[in-house]
């Protein structure tokens, strides 16, 4: 079956149709396809034509028992990223679905008249129904007609006020029946893991699916948090760094904390049974919401206690407002990625920018290389239409931000004034560099033109802000990746500092054990992706400025990394 009538747009460009030739005609001959092509290229268009395309086909020739095995799941990393699919492609069938939290609630908060959140709703819903199953214990003819009447009040209780329909319910049930939706990935493991009721389909598309490894670490991840401890009752673990450190922290696990968090478990079901019937809802959602935690965490430790290790897990020790905290974390998805993954599909299509390492991405995911499929596209977009200038003399020093920052500025301002009235963006790596460089470069042009979000949760409204105004300069360190600044919302972008991972994490010392190349690779695989944030077609312009002085060094040792169309345009000034 050709897939050409299953595109969304008007006519595909030359290198989205040499990806989709490769993708079908060779799709029953690998399990999982690795399609890296630049940033711009259309990768959404390439997802949701392979869903629709796949639905079809399957159909035809009628290779499924079950209805989800023609259906697709398109997953992406941000809700940024799946609003864009949406905007885009709503109005060819294309679906989406949020966790419960982001949906509200038909119940209300009986002391506040509120709408609760659909997690607190969900949590209520839970405790009725708990309740209503204890109560069945007694048969319904030896209720005096006060009991059957109460029983009949607490029944109307359970459902959603006034029968209307649950808004998370409605959404699911839509996905659920549709042949294609978008959704958050670790939303959808989770919820594989935990729930499924989504089921298992037939094809996982992954867009940045070079990402995928990391989430599922994310997933297993596991965080032990001095307040939570002591709200048990417990010593919090002050286990000293050590080899044995590791083997210490499970023991303590197994035989301290797991018991206790059962000791609650059973308390708050209590508690819940104690409350189900108040006139206010305050201690009942507390309480659930609370159980709904403590059970996740008790499985969780139940579900990781065989696997962990000193050689494969790494422990990090931290502290925020709400205390110390420790976090285990594997060093490697490799032993998680088949049993996570299997459950959603038993195909896999990641789409990329920056693959790189292919061998790695198959051992992580657990893919036969056997059976897999490797497509890397050229860059459609001219070199001269996204040239590199390279001129490596900024040292951003996290020992004295604000000074390094003041220095820095005086190679950025003349980049920024030599863009009047055009949008750009600037690549820090951290909220402390951004803030520094946006008072620094403000003061030294007279302007206010730089602007930077108080962390990850205002950027959506930040590129709202960015987009209303045409001379805006975003400076950010959280925007390497899955925005869309097209055309004229980005003519310029600047990379003060290589995006390295941090040193001083022990998860990245653990990996660069294991994996030498490692710490390159992800640092040209943020590098590659920050530099296509900005021309996004074959008619699009920007211009690309390196100043990190690492830079010189960094690109002779490991040019091989790279991709040619991105070295191509590379121009040291």
């Amino acid at each position: 079956m050709d897939w050409r009538s299953f595109f969304p747009e008007a006519e595909p460009r030359e290198i989205q149709t040499q990806i989709l030739d490769f993708v079908t005609d060779n799709f029953d001959d690998a399990d999982a396809f690795f399609i890296e092509a630049p940033p711009g290229v259309g990768k959404s268009a390439i997802a949701l034509t392979l869903a629709r395309w796949f639905e079809a086909r399957t159909r035809a020739i009628g290779a499924f028992k079950f209805a989800n095995e023609a259906r697709s799941y398109i997953t992406t990393t941000t809700i940024a990223l799946e609003d864009q699919y949406m905007r885009s492609y709503a109005s060819r069938g294309l679906v989406q679905l949020h966790s419960a939290a982001w949906y509200p609630c038909t119940r209300k908060d009986k002391k506040t008249g509120e709408n609760l959140t659909c997690e607190e709703g969900n949590a209520v819903t839970a405790a009725l129904y708990a309740a209503y199953k204890k109560e069945r214990e007694t048969p319904w003819e030896e209720l005096n007609e006060r009991e059957k009447e109460e029983r009949k009040i607490r029944a109307r209780e359970r459902d959603c006020p006034g029968m209307t329909p649950c808004p998370y319910g409605v959404a699911k049930g839509r996905f659920m029946e549709r042949g294609y939706g978008v959704v958050n990935a670790p939303y959808l493991f989770t919820e594989s893991i935990h729930a499924g009721q989504l089921g298992r389909r037939g094809l996982l598309i992954s867009d940045e699916g070079h990402t995928l490894a990391e989430t599922i670490c994310g997933l297993v991840e596991f965080k032990i948090e001095e307040k939570k401890v002591q709200s048990l009752g417990l010593i919090y673990p002050r286990v000293p760094e050590s080899e044995n450190e590791i083997p210490l922290l499970m023991e303590w696990a197994r035989n301290e904390y797991q018991p206790a968090l059962l000791k609650r478990e059973a308390a708050l079901k209590q508690e819940i049974r104690k409350h189900e019937h108040d006139k206010d809802d305050t201690l009942l959602v507390r309480y659930s919401k609370e159980l709904r935690i403590v059970s996740a965490e008790i499985a969780k430790i139940r579900d990781i206690v065989e696997d962990v290790n000193a050689t494969a897990w790494v422990l990090e020790r931290g502290a925020n407002a709400r205390g110390a905290f420790l976090v285990l974390t594997p060093l490697s998805a490799s032993a998680f990625s088949r049993r996570i993954l299997a459950p959603v599909a038993p195909k896999l299509v990641l789409l990329s920018a920056t693959f790189i390492d292919f061998d790695y991405h198959a051992f992580e995911l657990g893919v036969d290389p056997a059976r897999l499929g490797i497509h890397q596209a050229p860059s459609p977009f001219p070199k001269e239409h996204r040239p590199i200038y390279v001129s490596p003399r900024v040292r951003l020093d996290y020992r004295d931000v604000a000074a390094s920052c003041a220095e820095a500025a005086h190679y950025i301002a003349p980049i920024v004034d030599g863009h009047p009235g055009q949008r750009g963006i600037i690549f820090v790596s951290s909220y402390a560099q951004a803030w520094g460089i946006v008072h620094a470069v403000n003061a030294l042009t007279g302007g206010n033109r730089l602007q930077s979000p108080n962390g990850s949760a205002e950027k959506a409204l930040l590129l709202k802000m960015h987009a209303a105004r045409p001379d805006s300069v975003l400076v950010s360190p959280s925007m390497h990746e899955g925005i869309d600044l097209k055309d004229d919302l980005s003519r310029f972008q600047i990379i003060t500092k290589l995006p390295f991972p941090n040193l001083g994490s022990k998860i990245v010392q653990g990996r660069m054990e294991t994996a030498p190349t490692w710490y390159a690779y992800t640092t040209v695989l943020k590098l590659i992706q920050a530099t296509g944030r900005s021309v996004r077609t074959e008619t699009d312009r920007a211009s690309t400025y390196i100043l990190d002085a690492a830079f010189g060094w960094f690109y002779k040792r490991n040019r091989n990394l790279f991709p040619v169309y991105w070295q191509e345009a590379v121009k040291f000034i």
